[in-house]
């Protein structure tokens, strides 16, 4: 069957559509001990994917026992198929990879989460600003589909194109997404985008123009945007922090969300992996 996005509940001893009132569920003997969502993306090597919350206080056999039981709900009628499982807490990782069929790939290393106080200033340019540095002359603009091919020039995750595209091209992430040009020729030389997830991500900047302050002033103007969008929203963003994910053994990144504000969860790795259940 079509796999559409959903909402669960994750319980002790069993898990359920979040908006099936059909089975009644006697709480104080199956107790609430996360929740979880499914999602259909085009990000990497994923198409049907999974993410969840367990709360921090359950005993590890009792997260192993609900994630085994929301792992064969979530795919259940599914024809084996690849599920691609983002941001899992170590520990879990760990257990998953004994509880499904097979793991098809992971990270092993693994991620650290860094996290923006809304307080923290950063350094940004308006859209359309011109400055110079060592005779060139750079704007900021918004990122556009045709700055998919440099970004994916450089990144070091192989992401798929489609992905790219549907950032770009995307009615509310495409509004955040800052590039550095050169001025002259409208070459994007610098970028910081935003994931589906509201991740900040994809920070680069082409080698011939490194050391001239472009990322940051790349990265701070698409924190501004964002933060400018949480400020003006209709709705509340239910305290959306802005956060990225960044490669245990990646330095260069880890110094820059240093210089940046960021601030790094500790004791905390991310994997992400893909499995058959």
């Amino acid at each position: 069957p079509t796999r559409v996005p959903k909402l669960y509940v994750l319980r002790e001893h069993s898990a359920q559509d979040y908006d099936d009132d059909a089975r009644a569920v006697d709480a104080a003997h199956d107790p609430v001990v996360g929740i979880g969502f499914s999602f259909i993306s085009d990000n990497q090597h994923e198409r049907f994917g999974l993410h969840f919350w367990l709360r921090s206080t359950i005993a590890p056999s009792t997260a192993t026992q609900s994630l085994s039981l929301f792992l064969r709900h979530a795919t259940v009628g599914m024809d084996p198929h690849m599920v691609g499982l983002r941001a899992v807490e170590h520990n879990h990782y760990v257990a998953i990879q004994d509880i499904v069929n097979r793991v098809l790939w992971k990270d092993t290393n693994g991620c650290g989460l860094y996290l923006l106080d809304a307080a923290t200033p950063v350094t940004s340019v308006a859209l359309g600003a011109t400055w110079q540095v060592d005779g060139d002359t750079f704007e900021m603009d918004s990122a556009l589909p045709s700055d998919a091919p440099a970004i994916l020039s450089l990144s070091s995750i192989e992401y798929d194109e489609d992905y790219i595209y549907s950032l770009l091209k995307h009615p509310v992430f495409s509004k955040f997404l800052r590039v550095v040009r050169v001025a002259a020729t409208k070459q994007p030389v610098s970028w910081a985008l935003v994931h589906n997830d509201f991740s900040l991500g994809l920070v680069g900047t082409d080698p011939a123009y490194r050391r001239k302050g472009l990322v940051r002033l790349a990265f701070g103007s698409t924190i501004e945007a964002y933060r400018d969008a949480i400020r003006v929203a209709d709705v509340d963003w239910f305290g959306l922090q802005q956060y990225c994910f960044v490669f245990s053994d990646n330095v260069a990144s880890q110094r820059l969300m240093a210089s940046m504000g960021f601030h790094q969860v500790h004791d905390k790795i991310f994997h992400w992996m893909g499995v058959l259940v």
